[in-house]
C-alpha cells in the first residue's frame, strides 16, 4: 500500500494513465480470449449433442 501511494503521489496523472492503458489492453485481450473459448466450447457441445 505505501509503495503504491508513493508512486501515485510521484506522478499521479502519468502513473494512473499508464496503469489504465495497460489494464485496458489486458482486459481487451482477456475478453477476446474468453469469447473465443466460449465459442469453441458451445460449438463442440452442439456438435456432440446433435
Amino acid at each position: 500500500m505505501l509503495l503504491s501511494q508513493k508512486a501515485m503521489s510521484y506522478h499521479p496523472l502519468r502513473k494512473t494513465e499508464l496503469i489504465i492503458k495497460k489494464n485496458i489492453a489486458l482486459i481487451s485481450i482477456f475478453m477476446s480470449f474468453v469469447l473465443i473459448l466460449t465459442n469453441i466450447i458451445t460449438v463442440e457441445k452442439f456438435d456432440t449433442g446433435f
